[in-house]
């Protein structure tokens, strides 16, 4: 029912409402989900959700979340040191195959303290464009006191 204009109540004027705006945003609702869903399917891959990651020899382990962007190419790792055995160089290893299935690999390297609960907050764009995902094979970490300062420089 559409009613439009004022009602009386007592001495004030109230206007009533409309329906017709509700029934459109029902209408529009599905469109809208619709053409947003294309969108929200190019969003970040979660490679690497809160979870732990370990070297071989579990001497060395990470907490956290790493994140892949398809579209800036962009790897993304925001972790914490769970377990470190001193300053050094960490390497986490990436493998993503393309349209013609040809394996690429692309690695992310950087220093750490080797402080408990240090704070890893890293980007690094792949070298490979035509690869749209991204898996986690491997980490490496290779002790090196010289690390401590590098990680401070950056």
């Amino acid at each position: 029912m559409f009613m439009a204009g004022a009602i009386r109540y007592g001495c004030r004027a109230v206007f009533a409402r409309s329906s017709k705006p509700f029934r459109l945003a029902r209408v529009l609702l599905p469109f809208f989900a619709l053409l947003a869903s294309p969108v929200a399917a190019y969003g970040p891959d979660l490679l690497l959700r809160e979870g732990r990651l370990c070297d071989e020899d579990r001497g060395f382990c990470l907490r956290g979340t790493i994140l892949y962007y398809p579209n800036s190419r962009l790897i993304e790792i925001r972790a914490r040191v769970a377990r470190a055995p001193g300053p050094g160089w960490v390497s986490i290893l990436f493998r993503g195959s393309d349209r013609n299935n040809q394996p690429n690999t692309t690695v992310m390297e950087f220093p750490v303290r080797g402080a408990s609960s240090e704070i890893i907050d890293r980007s690094f764009i792949t070298d490979y464009p035509q690869v749209n995902q991204w898996r986690i094979i491997g980490m490496i970490f290779e002790p090196d006191p010289e690390a401590r300062d590098a990680a401070r420089d950056q």
